[in-house]
């Protein structure tokens, strides 16, 4: 996370990822799906932020790979969990340009193996920068899955769920 800044005051629109996140290039959690530094800095360079109106989180579109991000989670969100959603949802742009299905409604959300991709990249960064069990079970807490679907989405990125 050294070096990771967000813009929070940004008006509506669309964005180099750069003009919103920065601190990026040598985040070891990009580096694990893009190992090499010039690939990594190109693909940081490609990518486009798009910030929106009401309230949620982070996602990316199926049909262009932009990451959204609405403007009041950008403006008040955690900068530890912005730039672990950040990781997440760039994974998911990789695995966007990758040619792979990111909603395959084949599967529950959280045995979606994009998903799981994307969680446990962030979970091994979670790890990386120290975070308790905790503080990584909260972490995975989103208002989208039930306790049941959270306890196996932890369980699937090894998290101990048992902890509290």
């Amino acid at each position: 996370m050294d070096g990771f800044t967000a813009a929070r005051r940004l008006p509506l629109g669309v964005y180099p990822l750069r003009d919103v996140f920065d601190g990026l290039d040598h985040s070891p959690g990009i580096a694990e799906f893009l190992p090499e530094p010039e690939g990594r800095a190109a693909f940081i360079d490609a990518a486009l932020v798009s910030i929106d109106a009401g309230r949620g989180f982070m996602w990316v579109s199926d049909e262009d790979g932009v990451l959204h991000v609405s403007k009041s989670y950008i403006e008040q969100g955690e900068l530890r969990c912005l730039y672990l959603d950040v990781v997440h949802e760039l994974t998911h742009v990789k695995q966007f340009h990758d040619g792979l299905e990111l909603f395959d409604d084949a599967y529950e959300y959280v045995d979606r193996p994009t998903e799981l991709e994307a969680y446990r990249v962030a979970v091994r960064e979670a790890l990386r920068l120290g975070m308790s069990t905790v503080e990584i079970l909260e972490y995975l807490e989103v208002p989208w899955v039930s306790p049941a679907e959270h306890a196996r989405l932890a369980a699937a990125c090894g998290i101990p769920v048992d902890v509290k």
